[in-house]
């Protein structure tokens, strides 16, 4: 099962969308968590860890293909893996059943990575880690669909506390994407940190 082609053309763009994570789901029972919440889901969004990059390890194709069965929503994978195994990921993951793939702005082949994303029919993003200024992915935001902001260190167990910085962050990030429509913050409070100038900007994502 699979969205259609034209899916994030699609998505609704006068409200914020529905973004759920797998991790915060049962994780002995995936399926049957995505059956209760199908219908409340705009993207379904996949942490990808690989225990060097980012702490932890999470999910991995042989899983994301499983799941691919039970929905026709589009998969958002998340990658956080480091530079070495970067494009194979890509590569496992579009076969997997991905419909975006997300890199980190940390990661060094961005270009090769977006490239490849791009040479698979994918949908591109780009995340930005805490310590990573909002100005360096601005090379890259006519290449990609979705630009994501971390609210929280990556792949730490949650829960965890907000960074002290965040709502500065989220306010600031506007000023240098502000020609960019698709911007998402992960492990933020939506409607609390939402600064009242993208009232105008009903296509802004946040999760």
């Amino acid at each position: 099962m699979k969205p259609a082609a034209n899916w994030i053309d699609a998505l609704s763009s006068d409200r914020l969308l529905a973004e759920f994570s797998l991790w915060s789901a049962d994780l002995a029972n995936l399926a049957s968590e995505m059956e209760r919440v199908e219908r409340f889901v705009d993207i379904y969004h996949i942490d990808v860890a690989d225990g060097h990059f980012s702490p932890v390890l999470l999910y991995f194709p042989d899983l994301v293909a499983a799941l691919r069965k039970h929905t026709p929503k589009p998969f958002h994978v998340h990658l956080m893996t480091t530079d070495d195994i970067l494009l194979a990921q890509i590569e496992h993951f579009a076969e997997a059943g991905a419909d975006l793939i997300s890199i980190h702005a940390e990661n060094q082949p961005i270009d090769e990575a977006l490239a490849l994303i791009e040479r698979l029919g994918l949908a591109a993003g780009i995340v930005v880690q805490l310590h990573t200024p909002v100005a360096a992915v601005a090379p890259y935001l006519d290449r990609i669909r979705i630009l994501t902001f971390l609210g929280t260190r990556i792949g730490v167990v949650k829960p965890e506390r907000f960074w002290p910085h965040t709502r500065m962050r989220a306010e600031s990030s506007w000023q240098p994407t502000a020609a960019f429509a698709s911007i998402r913050f992960q492990g933020f409070g939506a409607q609390a940190l939402r600064p009242s100038s993208w009232d105008r900007s009903p296509s802004t994502r946040t999760t």
